[in-house]
Parts: C-alpha cells; sequence; structure tokens
C-alpha cells in the first residue's frame, strides 16, 4: 500500500491504485471533492483532526466503509448519519447524541454523553467506552448487546458499581485510569461470568475480596492499583491460570496463599518479590 498526501487528506492507495484508506486532517471543498469521487472504493477513514467541521453526510455516502475513527476530542456528533452504513464494523468517536442501531457493527468505542443510546447495535461484540457519567444507564444499554463479550472502561466518575441487571454474556473486562473507583462490591454481581479481568491504575479501590465471587475466572491482571491487603478471594478461584500484579503493592499477611495457587504468577514491583 502507497500513501499519497492530497491537501489535508493523507491517502492510502492499493495495487490497483484505488484510495481505500484516509485520514483526515483538513476539510474544505477540494477535500469533499477527493472524498466524493473516492466514495465507492475508500474502506477505512480516521478523521484526526477535531478543529475543523467535517461533512458527515459526505461520510453517510460511503457504502463500502468499513472502519470509522473520529478524534475524540471533536464536538459531539449526531450519529445517525452511521446508521445507514451497511458495510460498517467498527466505529471509534468521542461524544454523540442519538441511537446507534447499525446492526453490522461488532466494534465500538465512544464517550459517554447523557444522549447517547447504543443499545439497538445488536451484534456489538466488543465495547470500549470513556468518562461514563451514569454506569446504570449504561450498563442497561449493554444488557441488550446480547453478543457483546468483550468491555473496556476508562475514568468512570462513581466511586462504585450500582445494583443492576445481570450481564452475564460479559466474559472479558478491563477498567483503565478510575482514581474515584473505590468499592467493587456489585461486580461480581453485574458480570458473573468473567473470565478476564484487569484493573489498571484504579488507585482507590478498597477492598479486592468481592472477586472471590468470581469463580469462572481465569485470569486476573492488577496494574498499578491500590495494595491488596488480603489475598483470600484468590482460594476461591479455582480456574484460575494467570496471575499478575505489576506495580502494586501487595501488604497483604497472608502471602503463603500464592504457594498453594495453580496459576501462573507474574509479579513485579509488589514488595514481596
Amino acid at each position: 500500500m502507497t500513501t499519497m498526501d492530497k491537501g489535508g487528506l493523507r491517502c492510502y492507495l492499493n495495487e490497483e491504485n484505488k484510495m481505500v484508506k484516509v485520514d483526515i486532517y483538513e476539510y474544505t471543498e477540494t477535500e469533499r471533492a477527493i472524498l466524493e469521487q473516492n466514495a465507492n472504493d475508500i474502506k477505512e477513514i480516521f478523521y484526526g483532526s477535531y478543529l475543523c467541521d467535517v461533512d458527515f453526510s459526505m461520510i453517510a455516502k460511503m457504502k463500502n466503509l468499513e472502519m470509522l475513527n473520529i478524534d475524540d476530542r471533536y464536538k459531539v456528533v449526531d450519529i445517525s448519519f452511521a446508521n445507514g452504513l451497511k458495510n460498517l464494523k467498527g466505529l471509534a468517536t468521542g461524544k454523540f447524541t442519538g441511537t446507534l442501531n447499525n446492526k453490522n457493527l461488532v466494534a465500538l468505542s465512544y464517550k459517554w454523553h447523557k444522549k447517547s443510546d447504543i443499545s439497538q447495535s445488536t451484534n456489538i461484540e466488543g465495547l470500549g467506552i470513556t468518562n461514563c457519567a451514569d454506569m446504570e444507564v449504561f450498563l442497561s444499554q449493554v444488557k441488550e448487546l446480547k453478543k457483546l463479550e468483550r468491555m473496556m472502561i476508562w475514568k468512570i466518575s462513581s466511586q462504585s458499581f450500582p445494583k443492576t441487571d445481570t450481564v452475564t454474556h460479559v466474559t472479558w473486562l478491563e477498567f483503565f485510569f478510575c482514581p474515584r473507583l473505590m468499592d467493587i462490591k456489585e461486580l461480581p454481581s453485574i458480570f458473573p461470568k468473567l473470565k478476564h479481568l484487569s484493573c489498571d491504575h484504579c488507585k482507590n479501590i478498597q477492598d479486592y475480596s468481592p472477586l472471590a465471587k468470581l469463580t469462572d475466572l481465569e485470569e486476573l491482571i492488577i496494574h498499578e492499583s491500590a495494595p491488596v491487603a488480603d489475598l483470600s478471594f484468590l482460594k476461591e478461584m479455582k480456574k484460575l491460570t494467570l496471575l499478575k500484579i505489576f506495580k502494586t503493592k501487595i501488604t497483604a499477611k497472608n502471602v503463603e496463599i500464592l504457594d498453594g495457587i495453580s496459576a501462573k504468577l507474574d509479579l513485579f514491583s509488589t514488595g514481596i518479590n
């Protein structure tokens, strides 16, 4: 694949010299004309500037578009344009309003907005959300995504997970940079079938003991998070095959529990090794 810069566009050409991927950094009538001319060939767009407006109605004409990545600093987007993109498989964006009901989407990453609704994009398998201000509303939408298996959560604003319906189809969960999160008591009730859990830069979790209820868990990763003061919860994880604790202090007095588990241990900068 070769690259070519045209105005505010970086264009990627395949072996047939067709423009199949575009990075947009400026958008004027010149860039619009180029996009329109190649609309049937473009399969991937990265909108890399939040300082200029893009005519999303133009992007809506790209019926073969498979991946759309919009700079998450961009102003709030009316997402309705994406619902008609019948080949769209992946969407990454900042805040959006409206209902996203594209049944072809399998991967979505976005910033929370109180007027966004993802519950009708029912074929999503992987989901990422940032800055969620209402976990209860968000999880009520997630409950409808029956094919969803993997989820990543960044920077939630709440101190705890709410009491809400069970989401049994999610088996892989990671949450990152959640300094306000203190109480994970409800986490196993919401996601009882987790096989993979990662806590990354969650420095104020008060108690890891609720994780004992995640009896199907196979992989647990704790990275640069609150100290682990008690390891008793590990005794209940009979299916655990991997335990990684990185740059997180283990202050527990019952460290001998680590010798009694069959999981592969990967410990670094924990204070005990």
